[in-house]
């Protein structure tokens, strides 16, 4: 699969941005400091994050971004899902826009289409403990500006 950038952006693979975003990069809201992945996973003391095999690419409002999952967590018993939305000048990966997910969802899909970016996950119903989420949903995002608006949930 790949997809077609503008002229400062160039074709790039799914694989090829998989692997690429396995040495990201980025600033967290979680573990609230500058995070850089290697080989797709950071550690400090108890606190870790790590990119997830849930990524795609595609267009949104005209541009070329890798949407990718990521687990964080601080070194308590959370594991947060976080959506990342990302753009690539020269090589490089920069954060565009990110949106919690969830403690301890189970993610199923990501996808972008339609300038829209869609995940489906198992999360918590009203009654669920946080360990064990039963609720399948489907949030739909778009992109405006540099925030990740959750546009509807199925």
């Amino acid at each position: 699969m790949q997809l077609s950038r503008t002229s400062h952006f160039s074709t790039v693979t799914l694989a090829q941005a998989k692997a690429e975003l396995a040495s990201l990069s980025y600033r967290s809201e979680n573990l609230d400091g500058n995070i850089h992945l290697i080989r797709g996973q950071y550690e400090n003391g108890r606190a870790y994050a790590m990119l997830t095999d849930f990524v795609a690419i595609g267009q949104i409002n005209g541009k070329a971004v890798a949407a990718a999952i990521l687990v964080e967590s601080g070194g308590g018993s959370g594991e947060f899902r976080v959506l990342l939305v990302l753009s690539r000048k020269d090589g490089h990966w920069t954060r565009i826009a990110s949106a919690e997910l969830g403690d301890r969802v189970v993610i199923k899909s990501l996808k972008i289409k339609k300038d829209r970016i869609s995940v489906t996950m198992v999360t918590q119903g009203p009654n669920d403990p946080l360990c064990c989420p039963t609720l399948r949903v489907t949030d739909v995002f778009s992109l405006k500006g540099n925030k990740l608006i959750r546009a509807s949930r199925s």
